[in-house]
This record gives C-alpha cells, structure tokens and sequence, in this order.
C-alpha cells in the first residue's frame, strides 16, 4: 500500500500512497509486531522487548513500556515526503509549498540508525515530492528550459554519492511520452508509474485523462479516461483491477487498471454531496478511507460504487493528514502526532485512537514492518519510533 500525500496542506501530509504509500515504506507494511512469543525480559524498559515481547523500538529508548523516538538528522530546512526501506530513510527539504517554477532543493537520505546522512540528490525543481518504486527515489521535475514542462527523474537507490548528491536520470527531456507541460502529479508502486494531466492535445477527446507507464518503461504510456484532472490517486499493489483518484470535482472514483482502446469511464464512489469535503485518500483490499480535514473526520466505506453513505471512522481529528491503510490497521497524522485505530474501528470509540507518537508538527511518515519513519519540520528533525 501507497501512502496518499495531501495536496492541500502546508506540507507533504500520500495519498499513498504513500506509502509508501508514501507511504512511504517499501517492505509490506503488514508484519506488525506480536507478543505471540513470551520472552524473559522486562517489557517496562527492554527497547527490544518494549510493552510486550517482541516490540523493538527502532534504535529509541524504552521507558514504562512505550518506545521513544530517536532523532535520526537534525537542523534539516522543512522536510517532508519522508520514504523509508531497510536500510534508509529520504526526505525533502524545504517541502512547504507548491510554488512553479519550484525552487531548487535537496533530498537527502540516512542510515536507519542515524549514520551517514549525506545529500542523496543536490539542487533539484522537485514537484510535489519523492516517492519510491522499490528501486528508485523518483519525482517530477519542473524544468523552465525553452518552455514549461514537468519530467520525471529518479536515483537509483544503490547509485554512489558524491559531493553533490548521486547522478539524477531522466525519461529524455521532450519525449512526449512521459515529459509533459500538463503533468500534476504521479504515484507509483512496485510496478507501475500513474500520472494525470488536463491537456486536449495529451488528452484527444477527454477534457482531463490519466496515463500510466510500467516503471521498467517510463517511454511507453497508455492512457486511462477521466472526467476530471485527480487531485491524488490512492493504490492498493495488492488490487489488480483499480486504481482510486480523487478528483477536482470533489469526487472519488474507480478506474480501471487496464483499459481498452479509447479508456474507459469512471465509476463514482462518493462525492461531496455524500460526506463533506474530500483531502486525503487511501485504501486496503476491501475500504476506501477519505478525510474531512474541516470536519476532523475520516470517512470509511466499501471501495465499489452504490455501497451506500460512508460512515465516520475516526472523529474530533485536529486536521488529520497523511492516511495509511494496510489489511489490519489504518494510521494517520494529526497536529498532535501519529494515531492509529485497527481497520475494524476504533476501540475505545472513533474520537479516542491509540497514540503512536506525541509530538506536535509532524507533516509526514512512513511505515516499515517495525518502525515508524516521520519528518517534523517544526524541529526539523527526522525520528524514527517502534510500531
């Protein structure tokens, strides 16, 4: 699962999306930590036996059985887009706005236990955040050079650094396979690149489409209709069949992942007429999450058309941001840090999740089988807690 990025907040808080999404891990986001297995230890301060056997807590300390964080960098300009694996974490710098031309900025990267943090790419037009595809950091790349248009660049994550950042690659310039003056975003998962303009030239009969590209072959482009340019789109690597973007008509609808010659139409799952204002998607294999970030609410319901009303699945939200759905849990950010509530429903009721981290600021995380990765650019620190 992807995480999805919000594109109304003041900072990167996705759609994986993302995922990863996003988020932002790559490993499946589901292995989380059991207590199955006793073990001689002492739950109130062992950080690998943290609250429960079994519960590491990433690097941080224990104390009376909750993880603490640890500071992995510091003194970093505004990060965001935080995208973590095994063996890294990356982020954006300075990612509080959504200006073009974009100004140059950095992405950077650290070991998982907070050693060599170095500039992964140096002084890059980045649009609207980095994501991953397992293998790669990619991004859109806004360029000024003869006229506007967005391509996408991506470093290989084993590709050596130097004393600016590693060697960026491109889909060619101009190819018009996948360079674009009307590109507004993009999300991808292990195998497929998905993006969305609004151009009638790119776009012939539709008044906005979405294509989508394997990763192994950016050049080659197939598009997929749309009744209007998506704001994100929310996958599922596990749903073969759809991909679920939310729309500038304030709509969430279903599109085929594998459409026939001239696209097919999309299926409405909830519009603003239903339930409030739509910010932030995500899904699992059977729910759609959306948020109502003036209402404080996150929204459930069935990830098909004509299910009826979605329902609140988390209330009294101080304008909740990046979303997570994996098969048993959905987590998310809010301004007092990151909660979670099991995907059957919150507990204790909808307005009193469980606390994963309190602390105020955080815009992004991400989310490996163990641990929370997440940016806070009030203390420009990146952190690392135990899941």
């Amino acid at each position: 699962m992807r995480r999805i990025v919000a594109l109304v907040s003041a900072a990167a808080c996705s759609l994986t999306s993302l995922d990863d999404l996003g988020a932002g891990g790559d490993a499946s986001l589901d292995a989380a930590p059991s207590d199955a297995i006793a073990c001689d230890a002492d739950t109130n301060g062992d950080p690998h036996n943290c609250g429960t056997c079994g519960h590491d807590c990433c690097g941080g300390a224990c104390a009376m059985g909750q993880c603490q964080p640890l500071v992995l960098a510091s003194q970093q300009a505004q990060p965001a887009w935080v995208v973590a694996d095994a063996t890294h974490v990356y982020w954006q710098l300075d990612a509080t706005s959504f200006q073009f031309p974009s100004p140059p900025t950095d992405v950077m990267r650290v070991r998982v236990d907070g050693t060599g943090l170095e500039v992964f790419a140096s002084q890059r037009a980045i649009f609207r955040g980095i994501q991953s595809d397992g293998t790669r950091i990619l991004w859109l790349e806004a360029s000024l050079d003869l006229q506007p248009f967005f391509r996408v660049a991506w470093i290989d994550k084993t590709a050596t650094v130097g004393d600016a950042g590693a060697q960026v690659q491109f889909v060619p310039a101009f190819d018009p396979n996948a360079s674009s003056a009307v590109m507004r975003g993009f999300f991808v998962d292990t195998t497929t690149m998905y993006w969305f303009g609004n151009s009638s030239t790119e776009c012939p009969g539709f008044s906005a489409c979405v294509f989508f590209a394997q990763t192994s072959n950016l050049g080659a482009r197939t598009v997929i209709q749309a009744k209007a340019s998506p704001y994100n789109i929310a996958i599922d690597s596990a749903d073969t069949d759809y991909i679920y973007p939310w729309t500038v008509s304030n709509e969430i609808v279903r599109l085929s992942k594998k459409p026939v010659d001239g696209g097919l139409p999309s299926d409405v799952i909830v519009s603003t007429s239903d339930a409030g204002g739509v910010s932030i998607t995500a899904v699992d294999d059977t729910t759609l999450y959306f948020t109502d970030t003036s209402a404080g609410t996150i929204y459930s319901m069935p990830k098909v058309p004509d299910a009826g009303s979605p329902k609140p699945f988390a209330t009294l939200q101080n304008v909740p941001g990046t979303v997570v759905a994996t098969q048993g849990a959905v987590y998310w950010a809010n301004t007092d840090g990151i909660v979670s509530c099991p995907a059957s429903g919150c507990p204790d009721g909808p307005d009193k999740p469980r606390v994963i981290v309190a602390e105020k600021g955080i815009s992004d995380f991400a989310i490996t089988p163990s641990c929370f990765y997440y940016a806070n650019p009030q203390s420009g620190t990146i952190k690392v807690v135990g899941r």
